[in-house]
């Protein structure tokens, strides 16, 4: 909508003016994925990056506390701006947008597909697009692992996150 695409270009726009590429950070948090989001967001900030971090609908407030925690540490807030609400129409959004320069998302495989295809309709550059998706927690077990401690890692990465545990 038109609303949707103007909230889109304040957005890019702030932080396109503080940095050298804005992206988009999508999808980056849920159970057991806060340590994901906070690594993802990172990682893009350590690179010179703005970032628009559009968690997942489930997990905002999490989030929301992510980025307070970033701001209260001196972040400059036009570097880091959380941009919660579904995918369906905020992730739409931003993702078709030209102002931004790469996107990065963690969560389902029919939702990346949906990204790289808006992404791929855009005119321009090729928008790098990093997705983490499928995810099934695997566990490798070899002879040599004590039964006992075994038991115990597949418990608590199958139970303690939810089964959202996203670790390599």
């Amino acid at each position: 909508s038109e609303d949707q695409r103007a909230a889109a270009d304040t957005l890019v726009a702030g932080v396109a003016a503080h940095a050298f590429q804005p992206v988009l950070l999508d999808g980056v948090t849920g159970s057991g994925k806060t340590e994901v989001y906070l690594e993802t967001v990172a990682a893009a900030l350590a690179a010179g990056n703005a970032v628009l971090a559009k968690p997942a609908e489930q997990t905002p407030l999490i989030a929301a506390e992510a980025v307070r925690l970033y701001h209260a540490a001196g972040l400059d807030p036009n570097l880091l701006a959380l941009t919660p609400g579904r995918g369906e129409t905020v992730g739409a959004a931003l993702t078709a947008h030209d102002g931004l320069d790469g996107v990065a998302f963690t969560g389902g495989t029919d939702t990346a597909w949906k990204i790289n295809q808006t992404l791929a309709q855009r005119q321009g550059p090729i928008v790098p697009f990093i997705a983490e998706t499928g995810g099934l927690n695997g566990m490798f077990v070899d002879t040599t692992a004590l039964k006992e401690q075994v038991v115990d890692d597949v418990v608590i990465s199958a139970v303690g996150s939810a089964g959202q545990r996203c670790s390599a």
